[in-house]
Parts: structure tokens; C-alpha cells; sequence
């Protein structure tokens, strides 16, 4: 009899130890698809991480804007009105007509502003611009 139980107790110890086995199994398969996933968190976290790095890479400084900003004013305020009025047109044809205006205000030249509006009436700018926006 002694025999008889020393083999149920030793099926039911194998069966135990396979019992744990496939808990360990399953716990190791739950700790990689959590690795996975924090993985993954972490590379969206670095790829918002370099959008917003190249972002303010292109806005880098207000103050290296407006240097830049000074010394092309200083350019345009030596140029004839002529050069002026074309510079502008060019600006309005590249970098749409709002940013010549503003641009064109900047200068603080009512007869340039007035010079600039009958361009742009005259070559047809703004029904063009409004066109686009249609």
C-alpha cells in the first residue's frame, strides 16, 4: 500500500511541477509583451521628442529673426522706390500677399503703400490670391 501511495504522490508532484512550469511560462511571456509595449512607449516618446526638437529648431531664436529681419530692412529702405515696389511684388508673388503687406507697413511709407496696393491691382495679385483660396 506504502508503494501505491509513494506513486500518487509522485503523479501528483510531476503534475505540480508541470503546473509551475506553465505558470512560469506565462509569466515570462506577460513580463516580454510588457517589455514590448514599454519598448514601444519609448520610441514614440523619443520620435515626439525629435519633432519637437526640429520644430523649434526652425523657430530657433526671435532675436536671429529679427537681426535678420533689421538688416534686410536696411537693405530695402536704401533701395529706389522702384527697387522697393518690386522687391515687395516679389515677396507678395513667393511668400503670399498678407506677409508683402505686413512687410510693406514695416517700412512706415504711405506713398510705398499706396504704390504697392496699385501694383497689385494692376498685375492682378489679389483676385489671384482669392482665386487660390476658392
Amino acid at each position: 500500500m506504502e508503494q501505491k501511495d509513494f506513486e500518487k504522490n509522485r503523479e501528483s508532484f510531476d503534475n505540480q511541477d508541470l503546473e509551475k512550469s506553465d505558470f512560469d511560462a506565462g509569466e515570462k511571456i506577460k513580463k516580454e509583451i510588457f517589455e514590448n509595449a514599454k519598448n514601444q512607449e519609448i520610441a514614440e516618446k523619443e520620435k515626439i521628442e525629435q519633432k519637437i526638437k526640429k520644430e523649434t529648431e526652425k523657430n530657433q531664436s526671435p532675436y536671429q529673426d529679427r537681426k535678420r529681419e533689421e538688416k534686410e530692412s536696411e537693405k530695402i529702405k536704401k533701395q529706389s522706390v522702384q527697387g522697393k515696389l518690386r522687391h515687395f511684388l516679389d515677396l507678395a508673388k513667393t511668400q503670399g500677399i498678407v506677409e508683402a503687406m505686413q512687410a510693406v507697413k514695416k517700412m512706415n511709407d504711405p506713398y510705398l503703400l499706396d504704390l504697392f496696393h496699385d501694383a497689385l491691382a494692376e498685375q492682378g495679385l489679389y483676385k489671384k490670391s482669392l482665386k487660390e483660396k476658392d
